[in-house]
């Protein structure tokens, strides 16, 4: 019975924190134009129905806002974003699905066949996977008279994947189980090579197969001009740029059946143009929005 010893209830509640404060910037904001500030955190513990490579789905963020009056017709705004989201991979062959809630678990685990035990008593039939997340944001908004202004935003958004086994198992023979008989700590820690136990349980080889190191970051460039320019047409312009940079390196690796084995590598910096112009109509209560737009896409 030690190798079927696991305990996987959950010991640990379920939590959510949220928070958040703003005001004037302390001391230097009326000298930065009214500087103020907003920020907020929040982190979520989700406990999973039973214990896996990780025991709950857990998720953190925390967000900060920076406005300021650079004129009384100029405002300027900062806006950033990072979270880490912890949990345990649903895919066995490098996707990014995770487990997130009850079903997931349960439909996983149902009518799975011999690796049934596998899935339960040990914690490593699935890889641990982490998100690193963020956006850095600045937008620019100038009112050049009263029937004119415009923006301009910078902005880049970044995601990077992290799916790998667990910590690897002692191997040393420490648990005594029986007067003078003493063992490791299997079924639990990663093992690459294939063992198992009683009753055909799976401790090592085709368990935690996947891998994940991609890397993602968008940076994009927009500009919007908006002018009344009479009472009855108001005319839009604008162009936004956009720049993907992809790193992926995804996939599956089970060294006790390499045939199976997949792995995909991708590096590509796509990018696309998009312009636009549009006149909105107003006349006698109806309402047109006539408009053309182009684009242009690179796939590099």
């Amino acid at each position: 019975m030690w190798q079927y010893r696991k305990q996987g209830e959950p010991k640990k509640p379920d939590y959510n924190i949220d928070g958040g404060f703003g005001g004037l910037v302390p001391l230097i904001g009326k000298f930065l134009g009214n500087l103020r500030f907003y920020t907020s955190f929040r982190y979520e513990q989700d406990m999973y129905l039973m214990q896996l490579s990780r025991d709950a789905l857990t998720d953190y963020s925390w967000m900060t806002r920076l406005t300021s009056d650079i004129t009384p017709f100029m405002k300027l705004s900062i806006w950033t974003l990072y979270g880490e989201t912890y949990a345990t991979a649903l895919s066995r062959a490098g996707g990014t699905s995770y487990m997130e809630d009850v079903w997931d678990i349960a439909d996983a685990i149902d009518r799975a066949g011999f690796t049934v035990p596998w899935r339960i008593f040990t914690n490593d039939y699935w890889c641990p996977t982490s998100r690193f997340y963020h956006t850095l944001s600045a937008k620019l908004t100038h009112l050049v008279n009263p029937s004119t202004f415009y923006e301009v935003q910078l902005k880049r958004i970044g995601k990077n994947y992290h799916t790998a086994p667990g910590p690897h198992r002692d191997s040393t023979k420490r648990y005594e189980i029986f007067e003078g008989y003493y063992v490791d700590e299997a079924p639990f820690g990663f093992e690459e090579r294939y063992t198992y136990g009683i009753v055909g349980l799976a401790m090592g080889g085709p368990i935690s197969t996947s891998r994940d190191s991609s890397k993602i970051a968008v940076t994009s460039a927009k500009f919007d001009l908006v002018s009344q320019i009479n009472p009855n047409n108001q005319v839009k312009t604008g162009f936004e740029f956009v720049y993907d940079d992809f790193n992926m390196s995804f996939g599956m690796v089970n060294l006790v059946l390499p045939e199976g084995n997949t792995w995909t590598t991708i590096k590509r910096n796509p990018f696309r143009l998009t312009t636009y112009l549009q006149d909105k109509l107003e006349f006698e209560g109806f309402i047109s929005n006539l408009g053309l737009i182009m684009e242009y896409s690179d796939p590099n």
